[in-house]
């Protein structure tokens, strides 16, 4: 009886290891590729920046973007990038009025360090 016992305990033991390494197996080619021991990579270049907003500006307000013609701006501040859309023009609001506007109406922060989206919106 605890000859049975024990081989019971061994295969149910070497079942629960092969398991393991199976799923950790598994689970190897979905890890985040680590660039400077930072899950994530750097965004360095304004270039880059504008690309990543302009990407996640359009998927957040696809209608802001006809005809993809969205002037945008990125700056960089203590580790955030603000990509945001420009607007310098004088606009005509009717006969008696006219506006100058200047700055932007949509916005989205994210972290230099890993891309992390902080904020996203628009300007009140």
């Amino acid at each position: 009886m605890k000859k049975t016992v024990l081989i019971f305990t061994i295969c149910v033991v070497a079942l629960i290891s092969i398991i393991a390494i199976v799923l950790l197996w598994i689970n190897m080619d979905r890890r985040v590729v680590s660039i400077d021991g930072r899950v994530g990579a750097v965004i360095e270049q304004k270039e880059t920046a504008l690309v990543i907003g302009r990407a996640l500006l359009y998927e957040y307000f696809p209608n802001s973007f006809p005809g993809q013609n969205r002037v945008l701006n990125a700056e960089e501040r203590n580790g955030i990038w603000r990509v945001y859309e420009v607007i310098d023009r004088v606009r005509v609001i009717d006969d008696d009025l006219t506006m100058v506007v200047s700055g932007g109406l949509i916005y989205v922060e994210f972290r230099k360090s890993n891309g992390q989206v902080l904020r996203i919106g628009t300007f009140e």
